[in-house]
């Protein structure tokens, strides 16, 4: 009975024990095993028939426990389901994927669960599904119990109680994605900093510096340094010296920081540091996880993560390069490091390359002055090989003393045979001497402890006495030093031939003697088929004289560096643009040529064409724009001088406007189109037509008479009256023409533009389409006399108010306001801007009227404060402003009156303003950003812009003229150049706001491009300060 109770017991144990931590771990495996090993207890204590089916019971249950299938932890998938106001109402495998027990977060939002930054794509996502009730898929962070973040795939569908989630994590394939962009970066600083140490020559300093710099800024560091590895000569003991140091703010330099002095090998905090690195091993990844010493050194300078490079040269440790990090965890892959260890390679190699060129140098210098001071090792003998004269070179060559060769060397040359490592091959040629005496011989011997002589020979008196001269030199370590070079610049040749970018020496004539094998990438030439060949050959005729120019300069004055660009033929017959950096380096017998790298920028010229052709052609009807007629107008005038005259027309066309609203501005820009291929027909040699904006043209006729001029005004009038067909459409438009004859009417652009523009609208109030200008047309009819009184009046009393239309941000956020002018006429009602806008800068009302309007802007800003306004809000400036001496401190005092910050203001400038004199708008744009002001540049894409204009000037914001937004997404031409601007935008860090946006595909196609803003009737229409969301809050 005992041992069956020891039996019981032991069962009964085990049981307890397992059950209860199956229990505390919610295991159900180990609940099994439990209740087996106490059914096993059960049959033990019974005996018999039913002790021995407990038993069987319970030995089921433990094989059940251990062989029954589990699920996997990583295909278990997060189902969720919320109601319609986004509460957890059920959830799993919530613990297992996030960390968060369901007790805990039932009835919560699943909003909470989410990344604060992502929450309103989760918003937004559930409100359409709830709306459409359309299932969606999407992508975000929830955040983890243990505080880490997850990245979900989400499903989303509508459910009975609401949503249906099912997500499964993809944090794995997000990381890869950051590691693949952190590694093209990577790569590209590698690329660079190789690139910059295949130029270093003599002096280190400046390509280190740079090819440091490079690999930090790809890093992501904010911190880089090179240290130098060298025995210290007191006490034996390594020490690292600072070579470079390059700090991403200079402003944040720690002086007494460990890392910017000497490093010694005793230090605890460095000692692993030389082990590690000495042995080639790279030290990388999170300051956290660094031994004690290590990390606290580096965690009191703000240190997050460091890398550590190892330099070796020749299989020895040089040195080190380290790059510090802020951001904590960062980890460094195995291909990463492999990257990492290339650019490492090149440091090396590039300090090899420099130091073993000093290092032959002064090895070459040395040996001259010792064969200067001592000559050769010179050995003469006679007939029968006894030695006649030496000098003491010869014998420290030999290593003999004046004994030895005066003892054994009575048996001829045997003395030196021996101490050859191969004596029978010096025995051979010393027999062929014998026979032939009056032979001249040069041969290179090895001697039996590694060194090897050059060694020449000649006849005493010409072979008939039988004696020989020779001459012998150590070259051992010159052998060793050319072996070096050679290897380093086999290296450096083979990192030059995996670069982009095309390098060549060409000689004195221009002729190619080494091209690099990235031209067959570029240009598809075989270099074979290139060396030999004159570089002038296949540049383009119009660019030869240039290149040719710039070559020529730096081969008369080495110091003058070789820049230019110009465009190349192709393998293909492709035209392809080439910008050329180079040196005369003829002189340096290094290189013995003109050394010149060449990089493609087609695309760069192509895109820059494409912006110089927006800056003077009109994008829909391909016409030459204001600018350019204003130009060629200017050109005309210089050409004449004081002889000759030319017409300037200007054309506009009537009821344009009822095609705009009847039939849709698509069909009205189709019908401009046709209109200017009508007019165009009509010109002749030297003429300009241009689109000057809307409905109107101007047309630079070079005649200079009368007769002439009206026949052509005439016929520009009747081309237009037949009817045009546009897309089905049969829509007949007439014409209004004016002109000013030049010099009788005007001696410049703007006096000939607008007489013909006041002889045009005379045209059109007298129904007779043609009007020559006179100066009695200058007397305003009584309407337009009338309406500039009414408008002094207003301005006087304040009948002019502004409307506010909203501008978004593409998230829906409401991030600015433009503020825009009405005028509350006592008797024709409201009147918008385009009426009376005109006659404000021709009566010379300008600066008045925007110091008003900026004032009232100002006021309503300081109104809204306590509210929540949106953080800017924009004016649009007039030219006449920009010149006003007192406007910037106008500004200033209105600021501080009101109390509202500059950056609260956003002026806009058009590009037709900002062309007129760019140097005065770029400076009084400047004072403006000095004072805090927001700036932005309106009616973008009009064609008066430049590429410099937009780099010059201190803009923040770019807004995309509403002409090429109304034919956004559909048409083409519209879309390209809405990208392109944008993409320009984005390379100058410059915002873009598109306005205009009047339907939703307009919005949605804006925002999947990548501008910023959006402004238009889609968004909201203009608004008097109370029906805003913040209404007239103070």
């Amino acid at each position: 009975m005992e041992p069956n109770l020891s039996w019981i017991l032991l069962f009964v144990s085990a049981a307890l024990i397992v059950g209860l931590a199956g229990t505390w771990r919610k295991r159900r495996s180990a609940l099994l095993t439990g209740l087996g090993l106490a059914f096993t207890a059960l049959g033990l204590a019974l005996g018999g028939a039913a002790g021995w089916g407990a038993t069987g019971l319970g030995l089921a249950l433990i094989v059940w426990a251990v062989v029954a299938p589990r699920p996997r932890a990583g295909s278990r998938a997060l189902e969720l389901s919320v109601d319609e106001r986004g509460r957890l109402v059920r959830s799993r495998n919530l613990e297992p994927l996030l960390g968060w027990v369901t007790e805990e977060v039932h009835g919560e939002p699943f909003a909470g669960l989410v990344y604060p930054e992502d929450r309103p794509l989760w918003e937004k996502v559930q409100e359409q599904v709830l709306e459409t009730g359309e299932a969606t898929t999407l992508e975000l962070r929830a955040v983890h119990a243990a505080g880490r973040l997850v990245w979900l795939r989400v499903f989303v569908e509508p459910s009975a109680e609401g949503l249906r989630l099912e997500a499964f994590e993809v944090t794995p394939y997000k990381l890869a994605e950051q590691t693949l962009r952190r590694q093209e970066r990577l790569l590209k600083g590698v690329s660079d900093a190789t690139r910059t140490m295949l130029a270093a020559k003599d002096d280190l300093a400046w390509p280190l510096n740079k090819a440091m710099a490079t690999l930090a800024m790809s890093l992501g560091a904010e911190r880089a340094y090179l240290y130098k590895v060298e025995d210290h000569p007191e006490t034996g003991r390594r020490r690292a010296s600072l070579q470079v140091e390059w700090v991403r703010d200079v402003l944040k330099t720690r002086i007494d920081s460990p890392l910017s002095g000497e490093l010694v090998e005793n230090d605890p905090r460095f000692a692993r540091w030389f082990r590690e690195l000495e042995h080639g091993q790279v030290i990388a990844g999170p300051v956290a996880q660094l031994p004690g010493e290590e990390r606290l050194m580096l965690e009191a300078s703000g240190v997050g993560s460091i890398l550590l490079l190892p330099l070796l040269i020749g299989g020895a440790f040089w040195g080190f390069a380290g790059f510090e990090l802020t951001e904590t965890g960062r980890r460094f892959g195995h291909e990463m490091i492999r990257v990492l260890r290339t650019a490492a390679a090149s440091l090396a190699a590039g300090i090899e390359r420099v130091e073993r060129t000093r290092e032959l140098s002064v090895q070459r210098s040395l040996l001259e002055r010792i064969n200067e001071a001592a000559g050769d090792g010179i050995l003469a003998v006679d007939a029968q090989w006894r030695p006649l004269f030496y000098n003491k070179r010869f014998l420290e060559i030999w290593g003999l003393s004046a004994e030895e060769l005066s003892t054994e060397g009575s048996a001829g040359l045997s003395v030196l045979t021996r101490r050859t490592k191969n004596p029978k091959r010096f025995a051979e040629v010393l027999l062929e001497l014998h026979e032939r005496p009056d032979r001249n011989v040069h041969i290179e011997l090895r001697l039996k402890d590694g060194r090897i002589l050059q060694a020449s020979s000649a006849p005493l008196d010409g072979g008939e006495t039988g004696g020989r001269v020779w001459f012998m030199r150590d070259v051992t370590e010159a052998r060793r030093l050319e072996q070096a070079l050679a290897r380093s610049e086999e290296r450096f040749r083979t990192i030059l031939q995996n670069t982009s970018d095309i390098t060549a020496v060409l000689d004195e004539e221009m002729r190619i003697r080494y091209i690099s094998p990235a031209v067959e990438a570029v240009l598809g030439h075989k270099v074979r088929d290139l060396v030999g060949l004159t570089v002038g050959e296949s540049i383009h005729p119009d660019d030869r004289p240039a290149a040719e120019r710039s070559l020529r300069a730096a081969l008369e004055d080495p110091s003058r560096p070789i820049h230019v660009t110009f465009r190349i033929r192709s393998a293909s017959g492709e035209t392809r643009w080439l910008e050329v950096r180079g040196r005369n380096l003829l002189a340096n017998p290094a290189v013995r040529g003109v050394l010149v790298s060449a990089r493609d920028i087609t695309e760069h010229k192509v895109y820059e064409a494409q912006i110089e052709h927006m800056a003077y052609y009109d994008a829909l009807t391909g016409l030459a724009n204001r600018r350019m007629l204003r130009e060629r107008v200017e050109e005309a005038i210089r050409e004449l001088g004081d002889g000759g005259g030319f017409a300037f027309v200007y054309i506009d066309l009537d009821r344009f406007k009822n095609v705009n609203d009847t039939l849709g501005h698509d069909i009205g820009d189709a019908l401009l189109v046709q209109v200017a291929r009508r007019l165009e027909e009509q010109t002749g040699p030297g003429d300009v037509l241009a689109r000057l904006g809307g409905d109107e043209f101007g047309l630079l006729a070079r005649r200079d008479d009368q007769e002439g001029v009206l026949e052509l005004a005439q016929r520009l009038i009747q081309v237009l009256r037949p009817p045009f067909n546009v897309e089905g459409h049969h829509i007949h438009v007439s014409g209004s023409a004016g002109i000013a004859l030049y010099p009788a009417d005007g001696e410049t652009f703007e006096q000939l533009l607008r007489h013909a523009d006041i002889a045009m609208y005379r045209a059109k109030d007298d129904k007779v389409h043609l009007q020559f200008y006179s100066p009695h047309l200058n007397v305003y009819t009584h309407e337009r006399f009338q309406l500039e009184t009414d408008l002094r009046t207003a301005m006087q009393s304040g009948s002019l108010i502004l409307y506010y239309q909203p501008i978004q941000n593409v998230q829906g956020e409401m991030r600015g306001l433009e503020a825009l002018v009405r005028w509350e006429h006592p008797t024709r009602g409201q009147i918008f801007p385009e009426e009376f806008l005109p006659l404000i800068e021709e009566a010379g009302l300008a600066t008045g009227f925007d110091r008003q309007i900026l004032t009232q802007a100002v006021r309503q800003i300081a109104r809204w404060r306590g509210a929540e306004p949106p953080v800017w809000v924009s004016v649009n400036v007039g030219y006449a402003s920009l010149l006003d001496p007192g406007f910037l401190g106008f500004l200033e005092q209105l600021f501080k009156e009101e109390r509202v910050e500059p950056e609260r203001l956003l002026i806009e400038v058009t590009e037709t303003q900002a062309s007129r004199d760019p140097e005065q708008t770029k400076r009084v744009l400047g004072q403006l950003k000095e004072l805090g002001v927001q700036l932005a540049l309106d009616d973008f894409g009009q064609g008066y812009s430049s590429l410099s204009y937009l780099s010059d000037f201190p803009i923040d914001l770019i807004k995309i003229d509403r002409a090429f937004i109304s034919g956004v997404p559909f048409r083409t031409k519209d879309a390209g150049i809405v990208r392109m601007i944008v993409a320009l935008a984005s390379q100058l860090g410059i915002d873009v706001l598109a306005e205009g946006v009047e339907t939703e595909t307009q919005r949605e196609w804006l925002q999947h491009v990548g501008v910023h803003y959006l402004q238009g009737y889609a968004i909201s229409e203009a608004l008097p300060p109370a029906e805003l969301p913040f209404g007239e809050a103070s």
